[in-house]
């Protein structure tokens, strides 16, 4: 082989070499091999091994994804400086798969007279003819790179038509000998998953759900093969676990589609959406689940409902009755539940607060105290479930007793249908001759089966009373003295203010403050929008804050009129006071002696 000109070989021969994952950098040693061996051409073509150098740390990274390769990186700086005569690789889809990238790199090297040789074929690119086939090979790298991808996935979409398997198991199931997805033997793996889905119906929350694992010292163990690692569960394991519908039992490919519109992420990988239905192909029933899909939608809807978005906040775990339902009307944004203070008797004074432009370089909205607002609200909303409304209802109630009615006549058609067929079962096997063995095992099998079923109905019956009892006129009349003290149990200790906030989600569905009545800077008034949730006509509420009692102290003050009157009026307007409370003589001969520390 013909020694080249000084002017290349006086400058570095760089040896490229890269394989595309981490599975073929451990098992491709032939193909390494080879792409090492590129050095002896380098030798071959008149460079010193010692102007040689090696650039291998590029094995197991995508051509395409050229920001993480850093050796490619500082190879194109270094050409693009001069220090370079000549790139060395075994075929240029080893210097990438990306025809832009292989043209900029072409361009580079004909910049700066930089030689490419691809297993010992020289190309140079300021040769015209050279140039021209090397470009066609940049586009015909990306091409094949392309037409394989497609064929890969075309064969796996034909597969997973028929129902099988072309993806790894989710955490919680293996694929057996047949490629089948069945239950992770390992009692801890599966122990853990299930409590996920046990867990979080009740919890309703991905914070608490992670909470009370963390309180019952759950982990989450996840398995790379044969290895198994435990891991604190965390809001986003548990979140990728509830929306995945493996888990009920549904084999759903793809679940995720690459995006080339998208352009590249920062580590240079092209990006990737959630797959639209009807680009999914779905199995149901493909392998024992977890949940069952009722209960998976369910949950779906509960995440969809906690889900901060401009639309609404999450339901929350603090006394904001509208939390997730109140929005702002001057800029038609969700408002959230803001914790101003912990007052001296362990409750919680709090605001909802709307961030207006501040996202987008604007001004904050500002806040409105929660405490007078809910206290209208729930006046409005226990009006609402009064007896008069709730005898609306019984037209609901009366329905739910005749569906009643009907599931227990179902109930007991299939407990009838079940016995009937182990009778006919037990008659058809006591009927065989014993002369005839193969067909006597067909009937015990059928009649093993049989019972088998009724058993189960049985069961499942035994476990769940009639539910006509729950629909008796008893129980109607208890509701309406339910009804008739609702406000009682509104206000009792034992009522939580998640159940106050649930049932409000049931009546409420918006609350939007239209106007804030102001007094310079201060808020006064508010007017509250209530939309409910049946469409029954929209109530408009006009809330009096704190600052309204405080004007009125300050005039009725000047006047000098005592502080027991004071307090008498404020408590007879409805007048509260900035915790919410009812003003004393105390509190107001407070606020007066500040307002005169203040004047003098």
């Amino acid at each position: 082989m013909q020694k080249l000109d000084r002017k290349y070989t006086s400058r570095k021969a760089l040896i490229y070499a890269r394989v595309s994952s981490m599975e073929q950098k451990e098992n491709s040693d032939g193909s390494i091999a080879h792409q090492r061996g590129q050095v002896e051409h380098a030798i071959r073509l008149g460079w010193p091994r010692e102007h040689t150098e090696m650039l291998d740390g590029d094995l197991g990274k995508s051509g395409t994804a050229v920001v993480r390769r850093c050796e490619y990186q500082d190879a194109r700086r270094r050409i693009q400086d001069g220090e370079v005569g000549g790139i060395f690789a075994s075929e240029i889809s080893r210097l990438g798969r990306n025809a832009l990238e292989l043209l900029a790199l072409i361009q580079d090297c004909k910049d700066t007279d930089t030689l490419i040789v691809l297993d010992g074929s020289i190309a140079d690119p300021n040769n015209p003819d050279g140039n021209l086939y090397q470009k066609m090979m940049a586009l015909w790298a990306e091409h094949e790179n392309d037409r394989r991808t497609d064929r890969m996935s075309k064969a796996r979409i034909a597969k997973a038509k028929q129902g099988k398997a072309v993806s790894g198991p989710p955490t919680g199931y293996v694929a057996d000998r047949d490629g089948e997805w069945i239950f992770d033997p390992d009692q801890r793996i599966y122990d853990s998953v299930a409590a996920i889905f046990r867990i979080f119906p009740e919890a309703r929350s991905l914070k608490k759900t992670v909470d009370s694992m963390n309180d019952l010292g759950i982990e989450i163990w996840m398995r790379r093969g044969a290895l198994l690692t435990p891991r604190k569960p965390t809001v986003s394991i548990v979140a990728r676990i509830l929306h995945n519908p493996s888990y009920k039992g549904w084999y759903v490919y793809p679940q995720r589609k690459v995006d080339h519109r998208a352009g590249l992420t920062e580590g240079g990988f092209i990006r990737i959406r959630k797959a639209e239905p009807e680009e999914m192909t779905i199995t149901p029933n493909h392998h024992p689940p977890y949940v069952s899909p009722e209960q998976w939608d369910e949950n779906l809807r509960i995440l969809e409902r906690n889900a901060p978005s401009r639309e609404g906040r999450s339901i929350g775990d603090g006394p904001a009755l509208v939390q997730g339902r109140i929005r702002c009307g001057a800029h038609d944004l969700a408002m959230s539940a803001r914790h101003l203070r912990t007052l001296s008797d362990g409750s919680v004074s709090y605001a909802y607060q709307c961030m207006g432009t501040y996202l987008s370089g604007g001004e904050q909205c500002g806040y409105v105290t929660g405490l007078h607002l809910d206290r209208e609200l729930t006046a409005a909303l226990l009006q609402r479930l009064s007896t008069p409304e709730i005898a609306t209802l019984k037209q609901t109630w009366d329905s739910a007793r005749r569906n009643a009615h009907s599931e227990e006549r179902r109930r007991t058609g299939a407990l009838r249908q079940a016995t009937a067929r182990v009778d006919d079962a037990k008659a058809r096997l006591l009927s065989l001759p014993s002369d005839r063995p193969h067909v006597v095992d067909a009937y015990e099998a059928e009649f093993e089966s049989a019972m088998q079923r009724l058993k189960e109905i049985q069961n499942r019956l035994d476990g769940q009373p009639s539910i006509i009892e729950t629909f008796t006129e008893e129980a109607w009349q208890d509701l309406l003295e339910l009804a008739d003290n609702i406000g009682a149990i509104w206000n009792a200790a034992t009522t939580e203010n998640s159940d106050r906030k649930e049932l409000a989600r049931m009546v409420i569905d918006k609350v939007i403050i239209e106007e804030k009545i102001r007094r310079g800077r201060v808020t006064e008034r508010l007017v509250v929008r209530v939309i409910w949730a049946d469409g029954e006509d929209d109530t408009i509420l006009k809330v009096r804050l704190a600052p309204v009692a405080h004007q009125m102290i300050a005039e009725m003050a000047a006047d000098k009129v005592d502080p027991a009157d004071i307090t008498q009026h404020l408590n007879a307007e409805g007048l509260r006071t900035t915790q919410g409370n009812l003003w004393t003589r105390d509190t107001v001969a407070h606020h007066v002696r500040a307002l005169q520390k203040k004047a003098g």
